[in-house]
């Protein structure tokens, strides 16, 4: 919160305003003369045009006034908000939407959740905490987005945990998994037994593996998985079932909780973003420090 105070107009007749910083010492104050400087300069600390012109029309009646102005920050908080919340953040969730883009949920079956889709404060190292509550504070709108991104990535857990439960008992997947396991045709893929295609797993997770590649619609798997033979020879039956009756309407729920993760993340970023150029170019900090500025700031 700042404080002005109208002192009596002088020989000139312009009135002279005093700011302070109810927070800070008295060595905060600044003193400005007229309405326009001391306009300039609440716009300066980040104060819409509709709170001056109503402060101003306050000040007319009385000798003084409180409003409220975003909490200041200076080059060091700057650099380190950025480099250990903001960079990180939008790091993190940038590769969230290109795993979302290719419809790529990172589930895994056990535990059930997503491996690198997160609530965001699992982005930012635990020290880092504390800089996260720090932001959070001087930019309200920044929690909002993060709160809105978090109940996204919860929802579409949810969806992809029902699209894996639903494939797990449908009949079409079990007797597809059935046909596909039996010797014959896993010679014929290549492989001399099913322990060969899924290596150390025990046989009780061999279907839940398969539910787990098409809940994430596995595209081709590189040579490096033992069982990117079996999944890229049947992978387009496997993910054919998506659309039988049992498995479409949890499917289509997934799509659209993804859709709707979409929007969050990208607002997520987008306000991180403005935030970060805002105060880069206020403070003089660039958005992203190099190794070598790191090591001699």
């Amino acid at each position: 919160m700042v404080r002005i105070t109208k002192e009596q107009r002088g020989a000139s007749g312009v009135a002279r305003f005093t700011v302070s910083d109810t927070e800070r010492s008295s060595e905060e104050n600044r003193t400005v003369s007229g309405r326009e400087e001391l306009g300039d300069l609440l716009v300066g600390k980040g104060v819409p045009f509709s709170a001056v012109e109503r402060v101003l029309g306050q000040l007319e009646q009385a000798n003084s006034a409180l409003l409220e102005v975003q909490p200041r920050i200076g080059p060091k908080i700057a650099r380190a908000l950025f480099d250990t919340v903001c960079n990180p953040l939008i790091e993190s969730l940038e590769l969230e939407l290109a795993l979302i883009e290719r419809r790529n949920w990172t589930f895994s079956f056990r535990p059930k959740t997503l491996e690198l889709i997160k609530p965001y404060r699992q982005y930012i190292e635990t020290r880092a905490w504390p800089n996260l509550d720090q932001l959070l504070d001087i930019d309200p709108d920044i929690n909002g987005k993060g709160a809105r991104h978090d109940t996204s990535v919860q929802d579409l857990l949810e969806a992809a945990k029902n699209l894996y439960d639903s494939l797990i008992e449908s009949p079409s997947f079990i007797a597809l998994c059935d046909s596909f396991f039996q010797q014959a045709k896993i010679v014929a893929v290549g492989y001399k037994n099913i322990a060969e295609i899924f290596g150390a797993y025990p046989p009780a997770d061999h279907m839940p593996l398969i539910a787990q590649h098409i809940v994430n619609n596995s595209g081709e798997l590189p040579s490096y998985y033992s069982s990117a033979r079996f999944w890229n020879y049947h992978q387009g039956e496997l993910l054919g079932l998506l659309q039988h009756p049992e498995t479409r309407g949890p499917h289509d729920t997934v799509r659209r909780c993804g859709e709707n993760l979409t929007r969050a993340s990208q607002d997520f970023v987008d306000r991180l973003k403005h935030f970060r150029g805002e105060q880069s170019s206020l403070l003089d900090v660039p958005a992203f420090a190099g190794e070598q500025h790191q090591r001699t700031a």
